[in-house]
């Protein structure tokens, strides 16, 4: 794979590595997905500890030398595919909740975990990410890097931060840091939202289109609606129609939505 290109940095630090493999909790029950595995540093450490593991690699190269390394073992099988574009295994194909593994590629970072997350059939991920990705993902209400990731990030998943990772321990060596964060899906019952994912990306896309604009002016033009129809919505649901939309927490757009889907 071409880093110039593709973007990818390609994991050197075994310890990292092992780390990363040791915050997934494994067992050989378990059936793994693992995006993007470049040259194998996770793959070699994963593929002993599971049942199955998945490689997807969409760098045709680099999946050669995959099935090289890796052509011994049963439980290894190498796709040579975008993950994007690729058919995730349903839940009756493999048997149990998969776990995603990944040192995500930094240029397509969002629509892979977009992915990921709403995959109807998975249990934990531990994803590697750009550190500022990873702020944007773990911040709280009231940060400025609070906004559209983190919300549909807390749609499907908790997030919690494992540690941080030095760009020394990748080669070519990246111009910024990363950290590594675990995802536990929520369950049934926390992913009963009477909405749907479609329309909640539509309500936090207005609110935060105009980051400098108060949530009213921001939702009013984002959704095309009057600014009293809008004030009404959000005083209903105990939001102060002057605020900014990073102050408001999840539950308050999860509400927020619930009232406008009869209306949007």
């Amino acid at each position: 794979m071409k880093p110039t290109r593709l973007g990818q940095n390609f994991l050197v630090d075994k310890s990292v590595a092992e780390n990363i493999v040791c915050s997934a909790e494994l067992s050989c029950e378990d059936t793994v997905i693992e995006i993007g595995p470049g040259k194998g540093i996770l793959t070699g450490l994963i593929a002993p500890l599971v049942k199955k593991l998945i490689c997807v690699e969409i760098d045709p190269g680099l999946a050669f030398q995959l099935k090289e390394k890796f052509g011994n073992c049963k439980n290894v099988e190498i796709v040579t595919r975008d993950f994007l574009r690729w058919p995730i295994p349903t839940a009756s194909q493999t048997g149990s909740a998969v776990k995603f593994i990944s040192n995500l590629p930094y240029y397509i970072t969002s629509p892979i975990l977009n992915l990921a997350l709403s995959y109807d059939n998975w249990q934990t991920a531990v994803f590697m990410v750009q550190k500022e990705v990873g702020e944007r993902i773990l911040a709280a209400p009231g940060c400025r890097e609070y906004g559209v990731l983190t919300l549909m990030v807390l749609f499907h998943a908790q997030p919690g931060k494992l540690f941080d990772v030095s760009r020394a321990s990748f080669s070519p060596v990246p111009e910024v840091d990363s950290t590594v964060i675990k995802f536990t899906r929520k369950t049934p019952r926390e992913r009963c939202y009477p909405v749907t994912e479609k329309l909640f990306h539509r309500v936090i896309k207005s609110a935060f289109s105009q980051r400098r604009k108060t949530v009213l002016n921001s939702m009013s033009a984002g959704l095309i609606l009057p600014k009293n129809q809008i004030t009404e919505l959000l005083v209903k649901n105990g939001v102060d129609p002057g605020i900014r939309p990073e102050h408001i927490p999840f539950d308050k757009f999860i509400s927020l939505a619930i009232d406008l889907k009869t209306v949007i």
